[in-house]
């Protein structure tokens, strides 16, 4: 009993010591949006970014559940296993980690810092985006979205995290029509994660149906697509096992196969409370984001369109992986998709000098209900 109430305890002031961060995290970048230069507004963000970063370097290396894994292969096996520029970049090893990993061994060899990195390659391109898009949105709203939904799963999934942020920016480039820009961003997402190909793939397909005026093409890209996804579906273990076998993705995807398959992880493919907890969550999410989508000003602006869509086709897909192989890690497949959810919300609650407006009675309570604080309180969940 007391050792229950101590883990308790723990787990209480953890969440505590999170939010805590939160709250000063958010303090700079609410600052940014008030501030009077674009060099401050510039410096704000950063400050935050690095206490973020800080604090996820400070962790332990158990502290997540990919963590340890990660800190293996990407940074203390890089002694033993390298020995040579030509081992390390090789487009299925993911050479950014692994060239990052090799450098701070062979230098400073704290893997604090390496995890500091990881976080910095997460949060960095965040941060553009919401400079970039700090005329639609607020600063301190896109980054407190990030913080709420994805900063602990960025703790676990390092590299694709780091891949879906700067993916996210080359579609925000992309959006901009700064195509040089938008390429090589998306080459550096490549070199983060395997699976970008895939990302960018969908993203593809997402810009042509929120962007062409013409209903045959919609139609035409929406019974391609879903024909294709019903035949991998139908063969996703041949599927599986070529990408695996072509090399396409590092060794250690090989392991979904089995997983998806049933023959090792029950513990990830059975519908437990966590698989349908998460479903319940992406249905609640879908719910507020379609009643405040459809009465925004900005429901026919292509760019808030593209994020709706990429949010609604990753809801669909995740849903498939639930009901279908019984597993919430159908977020590893919907990763680039749910990234859209950062600006999507920090766009729909828009630009606003007071959140919190002063009650005139002291003594009345009151539990914000509007779209915009359906959204806060979605992304607490």
């Amino acid at each position: 009993m007391h050792e229950r109430a101590r883990l308790m305890m723990g787990t209480i002031g953890s969440i505590l010591l999170y939010y805590i961060m939160f709250l000063i995290c958010f303090a700079f970048f609410r600052s940014a949006d008030r501030a009077k230069t674009l060099r401050r507004a510039k410096i704000m963000i950063f400050i935050g970014i690095i206490i973020l970063c800080t604090f996820a370097g400070m962790r332990g290396e158990s502290v997540g559940t990919d963590t340890e894994m990660v800190l293996r292969y990407r940074f203390y096996n890089t002694r033993i296993y390298y020995q040579s520029w030509r081992q390390i970049i090789s487009p299925s090893n993911e050479p950014i980690f692994t060239i990052l990993g090799y450098i701070i061994s062979h230098t400073i060899n704290d893997y604090r810092l390496f995890l500091f990195v990881l976080q910095f390659l997460v949060t960095f391109p965040l941060g553009i985006i919401a400079y970039k898009l700090k005329n639609n949105l607020s600063i301190g709203t896109i980054m407190t979205v990030y913080m709420l939904m994805f900063f602990q799963l960025s703790l676990n999934v390092h590299k694709q995290t780091a891949a879906a942020s700067w993916l996210l920016l080359a579609i925000v480039y992309f959006q901009k029509k700064e195509y040089v820009r938008a390429f090589l961003t998306a080459l550096l997402a490549t070199l983060l994660h395997g699976t970008v190909p895939i990302g960018i793939g969908l993203y593809i397909i997402i810009h042509i149906l929120s962007n062409s005026k013409k209903t045959m093409t919609r139609a035409t890209t929406v019974l391609v697509s879903g024909l294709m996804s019903f035949a991998v579906l139908l063969n996703w273990k041949s599927v599986a096992t070529w990408v695996v076998g072509a090399d396409v993705l590092a060794n250690d995807y090989s392991s979904y196969i089995s997983v998806l398959n049933g023959e090792i992880g029950l513990r990830w493919t059975s519908f437990h409370y966590r698989t349908i907890f998460s479903e319940i969550l992406r249905i609640l999410g879908i719910i507020i984001l379609f009643s405040i989508y459809t009465r925004s000003s900005r429901k026919n602006d292509k760019m808030v369109r593209f994020y709706m869509y990429a949010t609604v086709a990753g809801f669909l897909i995740y849903s498939v992986f639930v009901f279908v192989f019984n597993t919430y890690l159908g977020d590893r497949f919907t990763m680039y998709l749910d990234f859209c959810q950062i600006p999507l919300y920090a766009i729909l609650i828009g630009r606003r000098d007071k959140i919190f407006e002063k009650r005139r009675s002291l003594t009345t309570i009151s539990i914000p209900t509007s779209g915009s604080f359906l959204c806060i309180w979605y992304s607490v969940l």
